[in-house]
């Protein structure tokens, strides 16, 4: 990378549970990339990703960096040059797992020069430890913004004394399909597009089998999470050794094509909403049935909580009453009923972008040539090499 690229490229850090390949926290971050690329292509902007792990999953064609693994010089440098910090996604607080399970995470945030902003994250209900308490908070402080998902996260951190944390609309409501082209027709019509869950459970694989086995209909299975519990299941409902997995985009397309799908993963779900495809959720988890309620969709199963699998992490596939869901299935299928459209996070990403590169130093990189420059007006002309730059 020559000097000249160097400094006129925009650096911007994205925080959140990413490399595992979960298509629901890869489409966070690259709705952001999406956006921030749409609103100023002229830019070279660089999106570094930070995770509180080393996952061993698909990596979507991107680097990511345990946050465990910073030094001081890489925080140093951090400071330095980038923009902002966001930090957003799924996993974000939850008792003993992510964040709050990382050694280096308030040490970060008590360094971080940087503005930080915590948007659309989300919140599990639990008992949290002092520590946890503890770094929750400090998270709070050292946000600009700090906003959650969902009225289920909001509930979550009410319990722990964070009054009136504002919801505002998920970030994956932002991110755009795959250009249609590139889509094949066999891929999902006239078939319904299925994807699992990842709970731990070994009730899991007869669920899904069970499904597939009584209705009348041939249809697909995607893999949400290339995990043995996605993978092995959309063996099984596929009938066949090779599973169908898609990136973020073009699982959008696919679901946006699709005659109806069976949401066994959040995010399903709200790529169903956002493309208005009738679909059916399994409420594996409290965040299912509060992104449903939130846009006012009843076809999910359960209503009501139930008994947690033995990871504690969704709710045991073995209490589900099976005839009930394939019967509300079929309902669902025969009604076809459009999915309200939920507002996207456009608005939320607009403000901090604004915020970002409102917030100016006093000099600033020129475009053109490279060199620093002291500025006065959003606009001003490089005594360097005569252009005039925009900030």
């Amino acid at each position: 990378m020559d000097k000249m690229n160097e400094k006129t490229m925009k650096h911007i850090g994205i925080i959140g549970s990413f490399g595992s390949g979960n298509l629901g926290d890869e489409s966070a971050w690259l709705s952001i990339k999406q956006f921030f690329m749409a609103k100023e292509p002229k830019y070279k902007y660089y999106f570094h990703i930070y995770q509180w792990a080393r996952f061993t999953g698909i990596p979507y064609g991107h680097h990511t960096t345990p946050l465990y693994l910073i030094t001081t010089e890489e925080l140093d440098w951090i400071n330095k040059n980038f923009s902002a910090m966001i930090i957003t996604g799924g996993g974000i607080i939850k008792t003993g797992w992510g964040f709050l399970n990382c050694v280096n995470f308030g040490w970060f945030l008590d360094n971080l020069k940087i503005p930080l902003y915590a948007i659309s994250i989300s919140a599990d209900d639990g008992e949290y430890n002092p520590e946890e308490l503890s770094l929750i908070k400090k998270l709070l402080h050292a946000s600009k913004c700090f906003t959650v998902r969902d009225a289920y996260s909001q509930s979550a951190l009410a319990k722990i004394g964070m009054q009136n944390i504002e919801i505002t609309p998920d970030v994956v409501t932002s991110l755009k399909p795959l250009d249609e082209k590139f889509i094949t027709p066999e891929q999902y019509k006239p078939l319904i597009a299925i994807t699992a869950s990842s709970c731990l459970d070994e009730n899991f694989g007869k669920f899904w089998k069970t499904i597939s086995e009584k209705l009348d209909k041939k249809f697909y299975a995607y893999s949400f999470v290339p995990k043995y519990n996605d993978t092995h299941t959309a063996q099984i409902i596929n009938g066949k050794p090779e599973y169908k997995q898609a990136m973020p985009e073009e699982m959008l397309t696919i679901i946006k094509n699709a005659d109806f799908i069976i949401a066994g993963r959040l995010h399903a779900a709200v790529y169903a909403a956002m493309t208005g495809t009738p679909f059916y959720a399994i409420n594996y988890h409290p965040k299912v049935k509060s992104f449903c309620d939130g846009i006012s969709y009843t076809h999910y199963y359960p209503k009501e909580p139930m008994k947690l699998d033995k990871t504690g992490y969704g709710y045991d596939f073995g209490e589900f009453d099976i005839e009930q869901v394939i019967s509300e299935i079929k309902e669902a299928m025969a009604k076809a009923e459009k999915p309200k459209c939920p507002t996207t996070a456009d608005s939320l990403l607009e403000s901090i972008y604004n915020d970002i590169h409102n917030s100016t130093t006093e000099t600033q990189t020129c475009m053109y040539c490279g060199e620093d420059t002291k500025i006065t007006d959003k606009l001003f002309k490089c005594p360097s090499c005569g252009n005039v730059n925009y900030v």
